[in-house]
């Protein structure tokens, strides 16, 4: 179709599961009935109008939308993170190998490279599960705060800053 581009995005580290693709239109005409203008709309004369006078805010609402999925896949990346450090640490502390000649072989995970490699892991996977929670908890404030009738100053500059986080 002339105007109409579609792409795959491509393979996501850890999510390649998941199938993203993007729509791009070009001098596409589209009719007013069709238009998804829940944030604004086109007048019959062609002329875009929005509720937000202040275009910040209404380029932090345009980003909510995208907030929850960028959520999701970093939490579902912590919990990938998380399964494969415990599974690392497991086996290593199981497996033996390479003791003193008179004695029992050692666990792998007593040897000093062995923890320099998978302690970073597990230290990262704190963190990025405590981050991932408290982004997850700022989404859902914010998500019941639009509920609301009114938005409070912090509900309105986190409409920016949790997909600005979240795209880190």
């Amino acid at each position: 179709m002339p105007g109409v581009m579609v792409g795959e995005i491509g393979k996501k580290l850890g999510q390649n599961g998941i199938d993203n693709g993007f729509a791009m239109f070009h001098q596409v005409r589209i009719p007013r009935q069709n238009l998804l203008n829940r944030l604004g709309d086109v007048t019959p004369e062609g002329t875009y109008v929005s509720s937000f006078k202040d275009a910040r805010q209404r380029f932090g609402m345009s980003l909510r939308s995208l907030s929850g999925g960028r959520v999701f896949i970093m939490t579902m990346s912590a919990v990938n993170l998380k399964l494969a450090v415990s599974i690392a640490i497991r086996f290593s502390a199981t497996r033996r190998q390479f003791g003193p000649e008179d004695g029992e072989e050692v666990p792998v995970l007593e040897f000093p490279m062995q923890q320099w490699r998978l302690l970073p892991y597990l230290a990262a996977t704190y963190a990025l599960d405590h981050f991932s929670r408290s982004l997850c908890m700022d989404l859902v404030q914010q998500q019941r705060g639009l509920q609301g009738s009114s938005q409070s100053a912090w509900q309105v500059r986190g409409g920016a800053q949790v997909p600005a986080a979240s795209s880190v």
